[in-house]
């Protein structure tokens, strides 16, 4: 009897990833659910790919000249790419006013609360949030 065959479609984290998952973010030292959600695409996404392959190649153009990203740089680019890939939120709120969703918010957001950019590090890696249950 022939085992069935396995379909490497039931392991296709880029339909997912690509329309997005909300995170709901976490306390930065209780680890307890906050009210606050980011939806946003995963690492095998259309844009993740987009974004991470243009600035390997311009980081590498820049090796070739001599000029080395510091850490600085690198924390900027890193918040970057997670507001590009970034899809909106919902209770997320700043200084007690709302905050409207917008990529450069999103930018801003992300360079000032460190803790979000590494939930939302962790989520855009994590594969099995990108899979059907």
């Amino acid at each position: 009897m022939d085992k069935p065959l396995f379909d490497l479609m039931d392991l296709d984290t880029s339909r997912l990833a690509n329309e997005g998952v909300e995170v709901q973010l976490l306390h930065p030292t209780t680890r307890e659910p906050l009210p606050a959600f980011i939806t946003i695409r995963g690492m095998d996404s259309d844009a993740f790919q987009v974004i991470d392959m243009r600035l390997a190649d311009a980081r590498l153009k820049n090796l070739r000249r001599g000029q080395v990203q510091t850490a600085q740089e690198r924390q900027h680019e890193r918040c970057m790419v997670l507001a590009s890939v970034t899809i909106g939120w919902r209770g997320v709120s700043l200084d007690g006013a709302e905050l409207d969703f917008s990529v450069a918010n999103a930018e801003k957001v992300y360079n000032r609360f460190k803790w979000i950019t590494e939930q939302l590090d962790e989520a855009v890696a994590d594969r099995a949030r990108f899979l059907k249950s």
